[in-house]
């Protein structure tokens, strides 16, 4: 949609800034955990605008982590529930 390039957390630089952090090795916790299963799981719809029900949504509460926090070794253990 037109209007998402100018609306918060959707924006060309705020998404650069975001990719940044992953090229320098942070990481999408959720993505990473999840992988594929990820796609089409948001957090926010817009009610007004009727997007629930047609999963039209966005992400608005991102972990980002460092790479190594997700390693499950014997030092660090990673639960999904």
């Amino acid at each position: 949609a037109k209007h998402l390039a100018k609306s918060a957390g959707t924006t060309a630089g705020e998404r650069a800034s975001f990719e940044q952090q992953l090229e320098a090795g942070y990481a999408d916790a959720f993505r990473e955990l999840h992988g594929e299963e990820a796609l089409g799981h948001y957090s926010y719809w817009s009610q007004r605008a009727g997007n629930r029900e047609p999963n039209k949504g966005l992400r608005l509460d991102y972990f980002v982590c460092s790479k190594d926090m997700l390693q499950d070794t014997e030092e660090n253990k990673v639960v999904i529930r």
